[in-house]
């Protein structure tokens, strides 16, 4: 049970660390803006990542996906016997 504790409270503490940051809006804190003015070499395989991390995202979709999966562990675990 404590995994799934932990499982939630990142899930949407990091969903709200970014949406506070504004992460998911875009403009001047845009992650994408900031990550094209680090030296290279900084992030070497961030940088190998980028193409990937640049693709368009519907956030909105993500999150109910993630949300369904986090759904699943913890329906399993309500079906436990104590």
């Amino acid at each position: 049970m404590p995994w799934l504790v932990r499982l939630i409270s990142t899930f949407v503490i990091g969903f709200a660390a970014s949406e506070a940051s504004g992460r998911f809006s875009p403009g001047a804190l845009d992650p994408r803006s900031r990550r094209g003015r680090l030296p290279e070499k900084e992030l070497s395989g961030h940088s190998r990542l980028g193409p990937w991390l640049d693709l368009p995202v519907d956030l909105t979709a993500e999150f109910e996906a993630d949300l369904a999966d986090i759904r699943r562990p913890v329906e399993a675990a309500a079906r436990q016997p104590d």
